[in-house]
């Protein structure tokens, strides 16, 4: 605070100098409601030859004059005996430098509460809607359904001490009251002060007393605690062929900074934003360096958002993007009647200041799905998210002797199956049962290839079943479907040529008996023949160039003795095939 003004100066030598200014003075809430408030004054040349002294002998106590018309904060009344204007010895740079200390405690009045919280507020005629925060209903969890009316009857009915009041104004008096206070220039100042002071975006805050609040869970000795909550908009991609799953979600961290909390009834105002961001340059605000330990693209991807900042120092970050993970995919062996399962591994940096965050979840809360995942309906989709059986638990990471607490959210899907089981089952029975056509071929080189042209199908069927499917070292049981389609093809081509070996070798074997040399040809002719009479050598049998295997000739005749027979009437076989 700049103060200049006139000086008194006595005949004795004594300077008096009295100047009035405004000050920002820096205030904690205590869990009684009270509120500890101070500002330091301290000689800036750092003349160590300067001895501050508290003067407690001018009508004050502690040395704080109390003016009759000094204005206090509604609902508050100054606590004289903790308030006091004191001296301290400080050291900058090993030098010693005195400091002047002016601390103000405030005490809540027992006076009766409402949402409003002054005589410039009313109610609203018509109230907005009313979204009942969760720290609301904790308290009172039958007023979820309560408008403004009823909720403001209630609070007059408490005193403005008691937390029912205070939450209940914070949560209440933004959609129901009538405030002539801006709300914009209330946050942009909230915020403009904040920001003038030395703000730490590196070291994690001290851990807050409100982490205590609550039966959900104990907090970890001196560690932040931050929440994580992750929300499912929408299933992009399952490769299984690479292992990896992509999601569209939100992701929420909620943590307490004792550094930004502020009173919220001065003003109207109950949140303020800043911009938060992994980015040291970026953020005005320290936040968490979570991120996705089995990433491809992780969280630090996600864009910027602001964060809002509650009055009581509770910060809500809250970003949404694409996550992908790579995971070794589970239940996938009964490909395409399978269940598969994936994870996405949540932890903090290896940077050992970060071991004093405490990463958690609520028990018992897997996160929320946006209305086109829990309808459950596949619609033209291949893959869909089974939400009931999504599970979040705690695990540890261990790599190059560094162990960090990680939270593991397994997710569980199915897919359209129906399309596998047209396109590949279906196929490969019916492939099955035409092989077993080749029973029905006569025997011969058709049968052959028959059952051949079966079999280059299946395989072409593998194909293009090798595109949707990942190679492993145990079989699917699509896999098992193919093999067995093609063992059983094989087996017919073998039938096949066993048989065909069988039928053409007898065939060859009565070949080899009667052959080309008229094997087996037999002569039965019983002929009488008149002793006289004359032959030439055109009158015999000729078989010259005749083929006539397995002919036989089986002729009785009898020829008349007197008969003359030309050399025409020889029975000629010459160039005949019989």
């Amino acid at each position: 605070v700049n103060i200049k003004g006139k000086v008194k100066v006595f005949a004795n030598g004594l300077v008096f100098w009295e100047k009035s200014a405004p000050m920002l003075l820096t205030c904690n809430a205590a869990q009684t409601f009270s509120k500890h408030c101070e500002i330091t004054f301290f000689e800036t040349r750092g003349d160590t030859r300067l001895k501050y002294i508290v003067n407690t002998e001018m009508n004050g106590t502690n040395g704080i004059v109390m003016s009759k018309n000094t204005p206090m904060p509604k609902e508050y009344q100054l606590d004289t005996a903790a308030s006091k204007l004191s001296t301290e010895e400080t050291s900058t740079f090993g030098v010693a430098r005195q400091n002047l200390l002016l601390e103000i405690a405030l005490e809540p009045l027992r006076a009766d509460c409402n949402i409003c919280g002054d005589e410039y507020s009313k109610l609203h005629e018509s109230p907005r809607s009313l979204v009942h925060p969760k720290e609301w209903l904790d308290l009172h969890p039958d007023t979820f359904s309560w408008n403004c009316d009823e909720l403001d009857n209630l609070l007059t009915n408490t005193s403005v001490s008691t937390k029912t009041c205070y939450i209940g104004r914070a949560s209440f008096e933004e959609p129901c009251c009538d405030d002539i206070v801006s709300n914009e220039q209330c946050e942009r100042n909230i915020h403009d002060s904040f920001i003038e002071k030395d703000v730490n975006t590196v070291t994690p805050p001290d851990p807050s007393t409100e982490e205590s609040e609550g039966n959900a869970r104990i907090p970890e000795d001196d560690r932040v605690d931050v929440q994580v909550s992750l929300d499912v908009a929408h299933l992009i991609d399952v490769d299984i062929k690479v292992n990896s799953l992509q999601l569209l979600v939100s992701l929420e961290l909620s943590w307490y900074d004792s550094n930004l909390a502020f009173y919220p009834f001065l003003g109207g105002c109950h949140h303020v934003s800043y911009r938060a961001s992994h980015d040291a340059e970026l953020t005005e605000i320290w936040v968490p360096q979570i991120e996705l330990i089995n990433k491809l693209e992780g969280v630090s991807s996600l864009p910027d958002s602001f964060a809002s900042v509650r009055y009581d120092g509770h910060v809500v970050w809250r970003r949404t993007g694409v996550l992908e993970g790579a995971c070794e995919l589970g239940g996938i062996e009964q490909f395409p009647y399978d269940t598969a399962d994936c994870v996405f591994e949540f932890g903090g940096t290896r940077d050992p200041l970060y071991d004093r965050v405490n990463y958690y979840f609520i028990e018992g809360q897997t996160g929320d799905y946006s209305d086109r995942i829990s309808d459950n309906e596949f619609d033209f989709q291949e893959y869909r998210l089974i939400t009931d059986k999504t599970k979040v638990c705690y695990g540890h990471d261990t790599i190059s002797g560094f162990t960090r607490k990680i939270i593991v959210y397994k997710f569980f899907f199915d897919r359209a199956r129906n399309y596998y089981i047209v396109t590949f089952v279906v196929i490969y029975i019916l492939l099955t049962y035409l092989a077993m056509g080749s029973f029905f071929v006569d025997y011969g080189g058709e049968r052959l290839g028959y059952g051949s042209s079966v079999l280059f199908v299946i395989v072409a069927q593998d194909i293009t079943l090798i595109e949707s499917i990942p190679v492993t070292n145990s079989l699917l049981w699509i896999n098992n479907l193919s093999l067995i389609s093609k063992i059983f093809s094989i087996l017919t081509i073998l039938q096949s040529i066993v048989v065909l070996y069988i039928y053409n070798y007898k065939d060859f074997e009565e070949d080899q008996y009667n052959n080309t040399d008229m094997s087996g040809l037999v002569f039965d002719n019983k002929q009488s023949i008149d002793p006289g009479a004359s032959y030439d050598e055109s009158t015999s049998i000729s078989r010259n160039n005749t083929d006539m295997s397995g002919l036989v000739f089986n002729n009785k005749q009898s020829i008349d003795p007197g008969a003359s027979y030309d050399e025409s009437t020889s029975i000629s076989r010459n160039n005949t095939d019989m």
